[in-house]
């Protein structure tokens, strides 16, 4: 009995060291030549914005999951501002949804750090978001540089849309 007990943990670490052991050879040949990084970089000029515009969108703060994915109902409006809060908060992309119906997720402008900080305090308002837009695979994306709340009932602000 104290055999099998001593047998099974030895019989499963051999896969799992076996294993380490072909990543470990793996990480070595790719220090050895140049890195991913660096090798994408070579190929694309990072210099040139190709799909990217400048852009401002009117639209409503949410989070992105509960809103595309329904799970909360409509994901939107004031009914669902504590719950966008709450994900917005928690790290749920944050994503402005324009009056008419296009979802862009949010990227901050400064980078590494995500847009969500700088949308929290305008979830489920309506807003008016500077920055630059792209799109690629149906995924449409916007690098906020500035987000200004906007009287929700003002004519001018829903005639001023993209």
């Amino acid at each position: 009995m104290k055999h099998r007990k001593l047998f099974l943990p030895a019989l499963l670490t051999i896969p799992l060291i076996f294993g380490l052991t072909a990543c470990k050879s793996q990480t070595v040949e790719i220090s050895k030549d140049k890195s991913v990084t660096e090798k994408r970089d070579a190929s694309v000029d990072v210099s040139k914005k190709v799909n990217t515009q400048k852009a401002e969108l009117v639209g409503e703060v949410i989070d992105a999951w509960c809103y595309c994915s329904k799970v909360m109902g409509d994901g939107r409006g004031k009914e669902h501002e504590k719950c966008a809060k709450l994900c917005v908060a928690g790290g749920v992309s944050a994503g402005i949804l324009t009056d008419d119906g296009t979802v862009y997720i949010a990227a901050k402008h400064q980078g590494y750090k995500g847009a969500n900080g700088i949308l929290l305090p305008y979830v489920a308002k309506r807003v008016r978001v500077k920055g630059w837009i792209a799109e690629r695979g149906g995924i449409k994306v916007v690098k906020v540089k500035e987000v200004e709340l906007l009287d929700p009932g003002s004519e001018k602000d829903k005639e001023k849309t993209e």
